[in-house]
């Protein structure tokens, strides 16, 4: 299929986005999981508590209180429901992805392998790194996955995260995860490159681009309905990125192929007409 996926996108730095988005909170997301039920619960048992407390300070004490420790006493447990609030950043622990639903893989691929090589082409819009001394290094890494050359680009790269790890610089090398997971793509070790996306969309899930090859890892193994959710966020998240928005509408034109072939398989009537003619405009486009 000759779609826009073909078309590779390099917009390591992006102005407009780093003015939007200052570099110190390159971690701190507002998480995919609902935060906000115990905020609004812990608040109103701890103001239940500090009644409780002014009450008996108030009726149970053998003798008056002098009004200044009344005063101390309220202040003080009125505070804890200020230091009880989430501070908006996020424990790395959250990042394991091992409790990730595994995708129910069809018995059979029915999509199209050209599809599926296409889909990783592009690279994140987007450079979080806050050590810009590893710019030539992304730069260079980037050239090795585009020649084909992924065992040395990983090698690269394994060097590269030693490095960081090594260092006390704030941040996380994005443009880096995604490299990582782009080689380990293209060695064939797929389930590898899955975890990466899969935790790029957890700590980073305004990125467009993880969701995009996520999906297309999704589609290799015949996950159609999976990519489709994958793609569907990463329009949700961007919606001017015009290459995930083609990527959905092909899978969707491949969901319908799968659906058709088992509506013919049925004997549905129309099915084998429309499936036929659904194979045609594939093959012609």
């Amino acid at each position: 299929m000759s779609r826009p996926f073909d078309k590779t996108v390099r917009l390591c730095k992006s102005p407009s986005h780093a003015s939007q988005r200052p570099k110190a909170a390159v971690i701190a997301h507002k998480p995919p999981y609902d935060t906000t039920t115990p905020v609004r619960i812990l608040p109103a048992l701890r103001a239940s508590a500090s009644a409780k407390l002014r009450e008996s300070l108030f009726y149970a004490s053998p003798m008056p209180l002098p009004g200044w420790l009344l005063i101390v006493a309220v202040v003080t447990l009125t505070s804890l429901n200020v230091s009880a609030q989430p501070a908006g950043s996020r424990s790395d622990s959250m990042d394991n992805t091992k409790d990730l639903a595994t995708p129910a893989v069809e018995t059979e691929n029915r999509g199209w392998e050209g599809l599926a090589r296409m889909l990783d082409a592009l690279t994140p819009s987007i450079n979080t790194d806050e050590t810009p001394s590893g710019t030539q290094i992304t730069d260079e890494i980037e050239g090795l996955i585009n020649q084909g050359r992924a065992t040395e680009a990983l090698a690269l790269i394994d060097s590269r995260e030693a490095e960081l790890a090594a260092s006390t610089a704030p941040g996380t090398d994005v443009q880096l995860m995604f490299q990582k997971a782009r080689a380990l793509t293209a060695l064939d070790r797929a389930e590898e490159a899955r975890g990466i996306y899969q935790q790029m969309t957890i700590r980073f899930p305004e990125l467009a681009e993880p969701w995009n090859n996520l999906a297309m890892l999704y589609v290799r193994s015949g996950s159609l309905d999976q990519a489709e959710f994958a793609l569907e966020t990463a329009v949700t998240n961007n919606p001017d990125n015009g290459n995930a928005i083609a990527n959905l509408a092909d899978v969707r034109l491949l969901m319908a192929l799968r659906d058709y072939r088992e509506a013919a398989r049925m004997k549905v009537p129309g099915a084998a007409r429309r499936l036929k003619a659904l194979e045609s405009f594939l093959k012609d486009n």
